[in-house]
């Protein structure tokens, strides 16, 4: 029987190639035509020169200058069996049923990553992350050394080199979460580090002996928090360094056994985190060990700024003379919701932390603008990135943990029916020799501000700008009326201009005080100063912290962001001596909810105590809280209490408490 909906793939692919095969004649003709005028160098010339092994989509990549032709262009596939297992296929750009793995290669990855955990079966610990019991697979990939070595012999075959994640544990390790091997357990210290150096060597010799030698080894994965828990707790600890090191030199121990060559890296999450990396590869250093490469994790959407990842991989190559690798990272093709029915990671608010739309488009470029950060390391260290699970399709039995739904479906680089995105095309794009057009601006995101009478209006001097390949970015501002004022009650226009070319307008609405003054009890109220103090933060959960990306923040230059992957509980609070009388006590919020919130504001005064909730309901919608307390002992004191669902995530500003005359 004829498969429809391939053979609906099949036409429109055919019909898109006859279109895309016009357009090269019409834009080689033009090229022709304009290129005899050497002196006309206002025109931008677009060149295409696809290799002939690779497809050509169309899609808008910007080639990397100065990208090394061994640069690793790589996917963590580890996920790839056990979807294939239950039901998952694969389809080219024409329809054809394909393998995952041949569909990477064919658009220019050249390295594959493959964790393996030690025992993935029966599981003790299971329950304590899953909620359930489960009995046998662990699900998320069932990753143990079986898997391992079919998926290197199907990278070896397909001349793709390979890298192998040892994770250390029979489950998911990443920070907060590096359980040891149920086999381990009971053991002294020194058998524990024994055991570690023999899993390690044990499985490099069983690959070797299967001809699948690994071409780079990690030493645990995420490893922020330590490895091996309890022994391994706390990264720079006398037991965690020498557990590295036993994984260090069983590997050392192999290649020699094996007469191969295989790199050793050390992988941390939170690759936008300088002091994090300085702080762990300090204690690495003085501990002697002995490594090849630092690897880091980071999704533009959890981990900082694109200029963040770029400090730190220049600050810890420059200071460990190191290669760095991105070794996890990715972006969202679409919002919508896949056929397993569970909710996906990356939704709104990670476009707009992470500053790349949810397309096929803004996937390409947020890879492109990663790798482009990682070429341009200085000196050559910048080796390359790993897609993290490109080919973890929402087919039904395969998400995260047995019985678990998949929330990375919408990350993938193949649709919710198997097809190849034309996002793959970045892996190759990005060392074509075609020259092509700076992406140009789509939007401005416009700015509403709402003030009361008298308050000083500070306008930002960057705005969020949506550009043609689908990245928002940063951009300068210059307002047209810097002398405004809010003396007046009213709803007032700001005009100004983006980069000096693009129109924008910011709306004021200046609202009466009616009897509020404008002086706040509460010191550094809107955090202008750049630091928390005098708010002092408990040791909660919520991850609260300064931020100056001026989305996230009401007005000024500072505001708080906060975000957790847990359950949250937080709490910042001030307490001032004041004048005794009648206080307004009111902040802002912005955010996003993952359930019901019970976060509150709260004014408390001797024996008084008031609160309201605060309300987090989307992005870019301020909503504002106000309580009113009597202070009659001298004191006042205001918290912010965060009561969240695990992935909420928002923004505070201006905690204000200001006294009635």
């Amino acid at each position: 029987m004829v498969n429809g909906n391939k053979l609906n793939i099949f036409w429109k692919n055919i019909m898109k190639q006859i279109l895309r095969n016009s357009l090269l004649v019409m834009i080689s003709f033009w090229i022709v035509s304009c290129g005899s005028n050497d002196s006309d160098t206002d025109k931008v010339h677009i060149k295409i020169t696809t290799p002939p092994k690779y497809h050509e989509s169309g899609l808008y990549v910007q080639p990397i200058d100065n990208i090394n032709e061994n640069f690793i262009k790589g996917a963590d596939i580890s996920t790839l069996i056990e979807v294939e297992k239950h039901g998952g296929t694969f389809y080219d750009e024409n329809g054809n049923e394909i393998d995952a793995m041949k569909a990477l290669a064919d658009h220019g990855v050249n390295w594959i990553r493959i964790r393996i955990w030690n025992n993935p079966y029966d599981v003790s610990w299971v329950k304590d992350v899953t909620g359930y019991d489960i009995v046998g697979a662990v699900g998320g990939g069932t990753n143990d050394l079986n898997k391992a070595l079919a998926l290197a012999k199907r990278a070896k075959n397909l001349n793709l080199k390979v890298l192998l994640d040892f994770h250390y544990s029979d489950f998911w390790a990443h920070p907060g979460q590096q359980y040891i091997p149920d086999a381990w357990r009971g053991l002294s210290e020194d058998q524990v580090e024994q055991a570690l150096y023999d899993f390690t060597y044990d499985t490099l010799m069983e690959m070797n002996a299967e001809g699948v030698f690994p071409d780079m080894v990690q030493i645990g994965n995420e490893i922020n928090s330590g490895l091996v828990s309890p022994q391994g707790d706390n990264l720079s600890s006398e037991g965690a360094i020498n557990l590295l090191r036993q994984g260090i030199s069983a590997v050392r121990a192999a290649e020699v056994a094996a007469s191969a060559s295989a790199e050793v890296m050390i992988h941390l999450a939170e690759g936008g985190n300088n002091e994090l990396f300085t702080w762990a590869f300090d204690a690495f250093t003085e501990a002697g060990l002995d490594y090849d490469i630092i690897g880091v994790s980071y999704y533009p959407y959890w981990h900082g700024s694109l200029a963040d990842l770029q400090y730190n991989l220049e600050s810890i190559s420059t200071k460990y003379n190191k290669e760095v690798i991105v070794v996890e990272t990715a972006s969202a093709f679409t919002l919508e919701e896949g056929p397993d029915g569970g909710n996906n990671i990356f939704s709104e608010k990670e476009v707009a932390t992470g500053g790349f739309k949810a397309t096929v488009q803004g996937q390409a470029t947020a890879m492109r603008e990663i790798m482009n950060v990682t070429a341009n390391v200085t000196n050559g260290l910048g080796r390359g990135i790993f897609y993290w699970e490109p080919t973890w399709l929402a087919v039904e039995g395969i998400g995260w943990a047995t019985g678990k739904s998949n929330g990375w479906k919408n990350q993938t680089m193949f649709d919710y029916e198997g097809n190849t995105l034309d996002s793959m095309d970045v892996f190759w794009k990005v060392s074509a020799t075609e020259t092509v057009a700076q992406p140009t601006i789509v939007s401005v995101d416009g700015l509403i501000f709402e003030l009361e009478q008298g308050a000083d209006l500070v306008l930002p001097t960057q705005v969020r700008v949506l550009y043609s390949d689908d990245a928002y970015r940063n951009i300068d501002v210059n307002w047209h009326e810097t002398g405004f004022t809010t003396d007046n009650v009213g709803t007032f226009t700001v005009l100004g201009s983006a980069d000096n070319s693009v129109d924008m307008t910011a709306i004021i609405n200046v609202v009466e005080t009616a009897i509020i003054s404008n002086d706040s009890a509460m010191k550094n109220y809107s955090f202008e100063t750049g630091e928390i103090t005098p708010w002092l933060i408990d040791n909660g959960n919520a991850g609260l912290a300064l931020t100056e990306t001026v989305s996230d923040i009401h007005a000024g230059k500072y505001g708080l962001h906060f975000w957790s992957a847990n359950d949250m509980q937080q709490t910042i609070t001030q307490t001032q001596t004041v004048d005794n009388g009648i206080y307004i006590i009111t902040a802002w919020f912005m955010g996003g909810e993952a359930s019901e919130n019970a976060s509150l504001i709260k004014a408390s005064s001797g024996d008084s105590m008031v609160t309201d909730i605060a309300k987090f309901t989307g992005w870019g919608v301020w909503n504002k809280s106000t309580v009113n307390i009597e202070v009659t002992d001298g004191s006042l004191t205001i918290s912010v209490v965060l009561n969240e669902a695990a992935g909420t995530w928002g923004n505070i500003d201006e905690v204000k408490a200001e006294l009635v005359p």
